[in-house]
């Protein structure tokens, strides 16, 4: 993530950062809500767009295979 980021991004290369940003986090909270919703504010006023369900895949091998089948090497456990 770090690496995509530049001082000269367009708005629409930043928002599709921050997007691919809240995805991952939306990953990494099995909690949360894969619904957000962005907000622009400028010195002209504040725009709020409506929310956007992001796309997700929990078809990744990592996530489909069983625990009991997974090595305990670096297991906190």
């Amino acid at each position: 993530m770090r690496e995509k980021h530049r001082p000269d991004m367009s708005e629409e290369e930043a928002r599709e950062l921050l997007e691919e940003c809240m995805r991952i986090l939306f990953y990494r909270d099995c909690a949360a809500t894969n619904e957000i919703q962005f907000a622009k504010v400028t010195p002209e006023g504040v725009t709020i767009e409506e929310p956007k369900t992001l796309t997700a895949n929990w078809n990744f091998e990592a996530f489909t295979k069983k625990t009991i089948d997974m090595e305990m090497a670096g297991c906190s456990w």
